[in-house]
C-alpha cells in the first residue's frame, strides 16, 4: 500500500510519541523497566516492536509478554516477504492456486493488491523498524488485554 506524506508523518509522529512515552515510563516506573528487560531478554527485538503497537503501552506491563505471545504472528525483512509468509500461513495462497487449477489456467486469477492489503491491515498491526517488519494479530491483542 502506498502512503501519502501526511500518512507517513502521522505514523512517524505516533511512533515517536510512543517511544518518548515508553522512555519516560521506564525511568519513572520500576515495573515498566522490569517488564521491558524481561520481554526483550525472553523474546528479542520483536518484543520491542510489539510495544509500538497502538494502545499496548496503556496496558499493564505485567500482561505484555502474555499478550505478545498470543498476538505475535511473524516477522520478515520486507513488507512483501511478510505478506507472502502471511498468505502461506493463512492458506490463502493455496486457495488462490486451487481456484486457478479448477478453471484450468495458471495465474488467471490474482490478488487485488490494494484490497488484499486492506484485508490484512484489518486483521493485523504491522510494525516496521529498520531491520524487520512484524505482524501482530489485532483480535488477540484485544482479547489479551480486555479478557
Amino acid at each position: 500500500m502506498k502512503y501519502t506524506n501526511e500518512e507517513l508523518e502521522e505514523q512517524i509522529a505516533t511512533l515517536t510519541s510512543n517511544a518518548g512515552y515508553l522512555l519516560s515510563m521506564i525511568l519513572e516506573n520500576e515495573d515498566w523497566s522490569e517488564a521491558l528487560v524481561d520481554g526483550h531478554r525472553e523474546r528479542g527485538d520483536t518484543f520491542l516492536r510489539f510495544l509500538l503497537v497502538p494502545r499496548v503501552l496503556g496496558r499493564a506491563p505485567e500482561d505484555w509478554i502474555k499478550v505478545f505471545d498470543a498476538s505475535y504472528c511473524m516477522s520478515a525483512p520486507t513488507s512483501k516477504e511478510l505478506k507472502e509468509k502471511l498468505l502461506e500461513a493463512l492458506h490463502w495462497s493455496e486457495i488462490l492456486d486451487n481456484a486457478n487449477r479448477q478453471i484450468g489456467y495458471d495465474d488467471v486469477l490474482s490478488w487485488d493488491d490494494e484490497a488484499l492489503q486492506v484485508a490484512l491491515e484489518d486483521r493485523y498491526h504491522f510494525i516496521r523498524t529498520y531491520e524487520q517488519i512484524s505482524a501482530f494479530d489485532k483480535e488477540a491483542i484485544h482479547k489479551g488485554f480486555i479478557g
